[in-house]
């Protein structure tokens, strides 16, 4: 099995990242990262989780999560973080301004700037058009 969670910990700003990869964000992933860390939680390190959510901003099994947090009063010590940059139909409309631009002349390498975008990305997105 790939172990697809990366642990990078930071002693002298107390924080702990733990990166899911490329995988959507489900409870028993989170549930082992956090497992993972658990002595850090405890010596109140700051722990951020990184994933993606799939379209949501926060699943209900990861929102009952952070509500216990709350409850303890550690809402502070964990953080999920979306890797994803913008959502689908965000990109549609990000696509569809960067095509319209492109074709009046704009070059990639500014796109690239404006939309905080790869370059690879917008040659892909526009390389039917004229």
């Amino acid at each position: 099995m790939v172990n697809i969670l990366t642990t990078t910990i930071d002693h002298k700003n107390r924080r702990v990242k733990v990166s899911l990869g490329k995988k959507v964000l489900t409870f028993p992933m989170v549930k082992k990262a956090l497992v993972r860390v658990k002595g850090y939680l405890e010596k109140d390190y700051q722990i951020m989780v990184e994933g993606y959510f799939a379209g949501r901003s926060h699943p209900r099994e990861v929102k009952a999560f952070l509500f216990a947090l709350k409850m303890l009063g550690k809402e502070n010590k964990v953080i999920f973080v979306d890797k994803a940059g913008y959502r689908k139909t965000e990109r549609r409309k990000i696509r569809k301004r960067v095509e319209k631009l492109y074709v009046k002349g704009k070059k990639v390498k500014e796109l690239s700037k404006q939309f905080k975008i790869p370059e690879k990305t917008i040659y892909r997105w526009v390389k039917t058009k004229p």
